[in-house]
């Protein structure tokens, strides 16, 4: 029945049976059902007016809003590409990716220089309603992922399969009409993407948080009272040192809350068991990426080692290649599930080199004990010393161990002598590059001691956590500091 489905036509029916229900929360001002499918048909009809129709491929480069929502609803079902783009992207990215994916508009909150055609969703107002459109055909889900070069792949997500993601997501956390979503990552995000669909294809308020400010999402949740929330590692991080200075009142506040999940990245031990302690929830830990969407799930509880993922999500089959798998167990993860992407746009070696007999290279390493998966690195990250593998995460748990320090990342720089060498990152209270290099020598083995050390007050990542990799070819740059 899922896949018979368009997801608009989901969103219709919802929408028409509960004309009188709060679909979006926003700034406090609330948009019910109805009027969310008035808007979204005017909109879908004006977008047609402009010459959007089968076969074009879409830009949104707008503001986390409701215009934003109503923007992707009204495009979907018209048989259009949509490419959700980053509001951390420059100009010059942007006019790069318009030229790869050749998209046609790119419809915006603001004015923008690129030189496809843009459309100002505030210029839609001023479109006159005096024909109707008849519209055929799944829309396609561009979706812009890091690669290691930092050039963006696109992956590729047919409209059936982001009803099986909508789907899946609903089904494993065993959610309701009822519940009420709050969404705090990006919409041009997978997760955000997702969550938006899968709240308004089956009915359940959306409560739209903006940016994420520790104290401001408390508020906001103790306000609207929502059931489910994803965070990111960073978010949860910030969550538990706001905290800290009025713990019955944090626990109080968020008491509505009966499902949190982390995902974006890995949740150190010492975090996750720190956040267990602010709620009375249930908090899992999910795994996934934008071609796969979710892998694997763990229910976060104390004493859980820092490399467990948990297990396979329903319907999602996980094997170790053996290509590799050293005498520990221990190889890349594959996956396989009706939730994959279908290949990266305009990039056929590289579809072909992430995918073996239909499972998809996640570029994690791991294995299995007792059938839960554990994580011990990523396939890239692997720092290749003078033919030793090393692994950065070793490093990082190692180094993190010093109270001083609230973050680190490791990671390899390319060296004519030795092919790379480790090089770390690091953020902490009066810490010296000197006390890193102490720190090192104590901690972790010869082999494994960074030759490069750069120490600053903040790490900068981006929303889900991850350090960017123009970041990284700054500071080598640059040089250490």
């Amino acid at each position: 029945m899922v896949d018979k489905m368009q997801l608009f036509s989901l969103f219709c029916l919802r929408a028409t049976n509960n004309i009188d229900k709060v679909a979006i929360i926003f700034n406090s001002k609330k948009i019910t059902f109805g009027k969310l499918l008035q808007d979204v048909y005017a909109v879908r009809l004006k977008l047609r007016k402009y010459g959007i129709c089968n076969g074009k491929t879409i830009g949104i480069y707008m503001e986390k809003k409701p215009d934003y929502i109503k923007t992707i609803l009204a495009l979907l079902g018209m048989g259009v590409n949509i490419v959700p783009l980053s509001l951390y992207y420059t100009m010059e990215e942007i006019e790069s990716i318009c030229e790869k994916v050749q998209i046609n508009y790119v419809i915006t909150s603001n004015k923008m220089n690129v030189s496809c055609h843009t459309i100002q969703y505030k210029q839609l107002a001023d479109v006159e309603l005096l024909e109707q459109y008849e519209f055929h055909g799944d829309s396609t889900l561009f979706l812009l992922t890091s690669g290691s070069t930092g050039i963006p792949k696109v992956s590729i997500i047919p409209e059936k399969t982001l009803l099986r993601r909508t789907e899946a997501e609903f089904v494993q956390f065993s959610l309701s009409s009822d519940d009420i979503f709050c969404i705090n990552t990006p919409l041009y995000h997978c997760v955000g993407f997702r969550m938006m669909l899968t709240a308004l294809t089956k009915g359940v308020t959306i409560v739209l948080n903006g940016n994420f400010v520790p104290k401001q999402w408390i508020e906001i949740v103790k306000m609207w009272e929502p059931t489910y929330t994803i965070l990111s590692p960073n978010q949860i991080v910030d969550l538990v040192g706001f905290a800290k200075d009025d713990v019955q009142q944090f626990k109080e506040s968020i008491a509505s809350l009966r499902i949190i999940i982390s995902t974006g990245a890995k949740l150190k031990r010492v975090i996750k068991e720190d956040f267990l302690s602010l709620i009375n929830c249930n908090f899992y830990d999910v795994i996934g990426s934008s071609e796969t969407e979710f892998i694997a799930i763990n229910k976060c509880q104390v004493n859980q080692s820092d490399k467990l993922v948990g297990k396979p999500f329903d319907n999602v089959e996980i094997v170790i290649s053996p290509f590799g798998a050293n005498e520990n167990g221990v190889g890349e993860i594959l996956c396989r599930s009706d939730m994959l992407f279908d290949g990266y746009w305009g990039d056929n070696k590289q579809t072909e080199k992430s995918m073996v007999n239909g499972f998809f290279k996640t570029g994690d390493m791991g294995y299995f004990d007792n059938g839960e998966l554990y994580l011990v690195g990523r396939v890239k990250r692997i720092i290749i010393c003078s033919g030793v593998n090393i692994y950065p995460e070793d490093i990082e748990k190692a180094v993190l161990e010093d109270e001083r320090i609230t973050d680190c990342y490791v990671f390899g720089v390319n060296n004519d002598r030795c092919g790379e060498v480790v090089a770390i990152i690091v953020a902490g209270n009066g810490i010296t590059k000197d006390d890193v290099k102490r720190i090192c020598l104590e901690k972790v083995a010869i082999y494994q001691q960074p030759r490069m050390v750069y120490v600053v007050d903040k790490i900068p990542r981006n929303e889900m956590g991850k350090v960017p990799i123009d970041i990284i070819d700054n500071m080598i740059s640059i040089g250490e500091t």
